[in-house]
């Protein structure tokens, strides 16, 4: 009887340390998915932070300039840093000529600043100026509304133009 209650003892030990260790298994699968999960929402708080530094420092440095093409140049240098461009460009529109001209760029000849000008309608750059609203194009090399100048290299096949305002 003794042997018996014995080997019942040790069987239900067994079965408890077996259901302990199931569930300290589950408990650390259970943790490791929620550590994940952790870093996964602190990577992005981080971005958000590194974002919101960002933004903080473009308004500050942009608040105390006083010529629209300082503005423009800041704004392209920015945007290209922000999207890893290497080539970008500000259009506005001129009052005297009613023709979108490059008031600021980055990587573009000079010849080619000064002689791009687009009407309101006209390429890409003058469909959102008449639209108000922002292009995307995911393959430049194949869509007709890109106007490309001869001499001009990009690195890659996407493009984006928005409209900006002044005041």
């Amino acid at each position: 009887i003794f042997a018996i209650l014995f080997i019942i003892s040790l069987s239900l030990y067994l079965g408890i340390i077996i259901k302990l260790r199931i569930e300290r298994q589950k408990s650390t699968a259970e943790l490791d998915l929620a550590r994940k999960n952790l870093s996964g929402h602190l990577a992005k708080i981080d971005n958000l932070m590194l974002t919101l530094s960002n933004i903080h420092e473009f308004s500050v440095r942009a608040a105390g300039m006083t010529s629209k093409e300082e503005l423009a140049q800041f704004v392209i240098n920015s945007a290209c840093k922000l999207f890893n461009a290497g080539t970008g460009s500000v259009m506005l529109l001129n009052p005297l000529t009613n023709l979108l001209e490059i008031i600021a760029s980055r990587n573009l000849s000079s010849e080619v600043v000064a002689t791009t000008k687009l009407k309101i309608g006209e390429g890409i750059a003058g469909k959102v100026a008449e639209s108000g609203k922002p292009i995307f194009v995911e393959d430049i090399t194949t869509d007709p509304r890109f106007f490309r100048a001869s001499n001009v290299r990009y690195n890659t096949k996407s493009f984006v133009c928005v409209p900006m305002e002044t005041k």
